[in-house]
């Protein structure tokens, strides 16, 4: 089983491809910047690794971390986070509110902005339904040629769907809500 994620400096040959990446999402993250920015703050790059993997870098942080103690589930931790320029906020309230499917991210994979999306899709679909739990199979749907839903090992459900890349462009994390109605 893996462990948790692990946050960590980056690699200078990790800041490379982190460029190299932005580059292919339609980023322009400036032809000397990275390089600049290394000679100036050697700790400045941080990254999400996963089991020795690189899974966020570049705008990517913990924010902030505060602890709130004898909450009804025991001590809880409110952690704010960046993930590749998205702020986020997660809350660890232990075994009463656990993370579930009525939070869930959809992630964007857009040709027209990279021209490899369709296998990025289906690799990090390959990432997230391991040891996880698939709602919707990866397939082909009225709505897109490809798009799954899965719920991750960590319990995070995350929507992958290859755009279309008609209409207005769309950010490539998007976080979805599900509310009940009456």
């Amino acid at each position: 089983m893996s462990k948790a994620p692990a946050i960590r400096n980056m690699s200078r040959s990790e800041v490379a491809q982190l460029v190299a990446w932005a580059a292919q999402e339609g980023w322009n993250p400036g032809l000397h910047d990275a390089r600049l920015f290394w000679a100036t703050d050697l700790e400045a790059f941080i990254a999400a690794d996963l089991d020795g993997e690189l899974i966020g870098g570049g705008d990517s942080a913990v924010i902030s971390a505060t602890p709130i103690p004898d909450t009804p589930s025991g001590d809880a931790e409110v952690v704010r986070f960046k993930l590749l320029g998205y702020e986020f906020m997660s809350l660890s309230a232990g075994p009463i509110f656990r993370i579930n499917p009525s939070v869930s991210f959809i992630v964007n994979f857009d040709t027209s902005q990279r021209t490899e999306a369709k296998e990025a899709l289906e690799t990090l679909w390959g990432k997230l339904a391991a040891g996880g739990t698939v709602f919707m199979p990866l397939a082909s749907y009225p709505f897109s040629e490809r798009y799954g839903w899965v719920q991750d090992k960590f319990g995070v459900s995350c929507q992958l769907i290859l755009s279309s890349p008609a209409g207005d462009p769309r950010p490539y994390i998007i976080p979805s809500l599900m509310l009940p109605t009456r």
